[in-house]
């Protein structure tokens, strides 16, 4: 691994060929003297990634002389950065540079969990009280990301605001990434609705919630003067997010639809589910499990003894209940496939935090449903 000295002259370099945002850092490779980096004019990027369009996926190494050559063709221009010491070639190393270069680039991800908090009335409050909410929200969406990593599963919390809310997401990605961020929004619920009776209620948000799964582009926006870069996300998965949340309502917990086929780093949970593609009913199983493990965490209020989450639907019987899907139209008439969702905890004082609604308490839902959808869930 690199030096924090070598890292700071790496990143110094790359800064320069970044030129403020002039320049999108595309691809490196290793070079005699140093790295060599493939790079373009930010405005130029549109019309390269139509060329290639995995200039912007996966790993930023070049190996290939194929891709390299394709990669010029579609208009990236080679600059070779010579450093003051010799680049190891280990995995560690690669994935280093990786991060380094993405800081100047733009990435797609083709799957990974968001996670959207609004705040319900937010405009209604004093500016004091609004920054007081969002200082309270954002410190509770970091520290459950904390409280989920210190249990093994792998979260980086990032977060860019809506204005009114926050985007939330794992930096980290695949099957046990997206668990990590769902059981991360799960607690961070928690933490809120736990503190809310004992402040004042102007201080603390009521929120609506939602967590989808889908594609994004990433582009990490740097300052010119050396600060650390803030993360911004578009995409699907953001797109329908916001076309969720402006559908639900006051407490209310929706979970998109996840279609992540399990193969490179999931093949083994594909293996233990015999599935090769989870989809969102098995995920909020999955992530149940992961989410028990809570038990002890220290909220306001107390220690949790029980948590559980999970999608609702009617019941049939004392057995035997439905998990429902519901379709939510936008204003370009596109519906938007969702689940209700429930959160529930309590602690050893015997207090309870309970988020979402239960089907009883949807009548002013605006979203259709097809009985042939849902799914029968028997309880043993």
């Amino acid at each position: 691994m690199l030096s924090r000295a070598q890292v700071r002259e790496l990143d110094g370099h790359l800064r320069r060929l970044w030129k403020l945002g002039a320049n999108m850092l595309i691809r490196w490779r290793y070079h005699r003297e140093g790295l060599e980096v493939f790079h373009l004019t930010s405005y130029g990027l549109p019309a390269a990634v139509k060329k290639c369009a995995w200039l912007i996926d996966g790993s930023r190494l070049l190996t290939d002389d194929g891709r390299i050559a394709a990669a010029t063709a579609a208009g990236c221009e080679r600059s070779t950065i010579r450093l003051g010491f010799i680049l190891a070639e280990d995995n560690g190393t690669k994935q280093l540079i990786d991060e380094l270069l993405g800081k100047y680039s733009v990435i797609y991800v083709d799957c990974r969990a968001v996670a959207l908090y609004d705040m319900v009335s937010f405009s209604l409050h004093s500016p004091f009280e609004q920054v007081t909410q969002v200082n309270v929200l954002s410190h509770f969406i970091n520290l459950a990301g904390e409280r989920i990593r210190a249990l093994g599963l792998p979260v980086d919390i990032c977060m860019t605001t809506t204005g009114d809310g926050f985007y939330a997401w794992n930096d980290r990605t695949g099957l046990m990434a997206d668990v990590g961020l769902y059981c991360a929004t799960m607690l961070a619920l928690g933490y809120v609705y736990a503190v809310r009776p004992r402040a004042d209620p102007r201080t603390v948000p009521r929120l609506r919630a939602c967590v989808h799964f889908g594609s994004h582009y990433e582009y990490k926006m740097m300052r010119g003067g050396g600060s650390e870069p803030a993360p911004f996300i578009v995409g699907d998965v953001t797109i329908t997010l916001a076309r969720l949340i402006s559908k639900a309502l006051t407490h209310q917990l929706l979970v998109g639809t996840y279609t992540r086929r399990l193969e490179g780093i999931d093949a083994e949970w594909g293996e233990k589910f015999g599935m090769p593609i989870m989809e969102t009913p098995a995920f909020v199983a999955l992530a149940q499990q992961e989410l028990a493990k809570i038990k002890g965490t220290a909220i306001p209020g107390g220690e949790i003894t029980s948590v559980r989450s999970y999608l609702t639907g009617p019941r049939v019987d004392e057995r035997s209940f439905t998990i429902r899907k519901y379709l939510v139209s936008d204003k370009h008439g596109l519906e938007h496939a969702c689940y209700n969702a429930k959160f529930n905890l309590t602690t050893k004082e015997g207090g309870e935090v309970r988020f979402g609604l239960l089907e009883s308490d949807m009548a002013e839902f605006k979203a259709r449903h097809d009985p042939a959808d849902d799914i029968m869930i028997r309880v043993v």
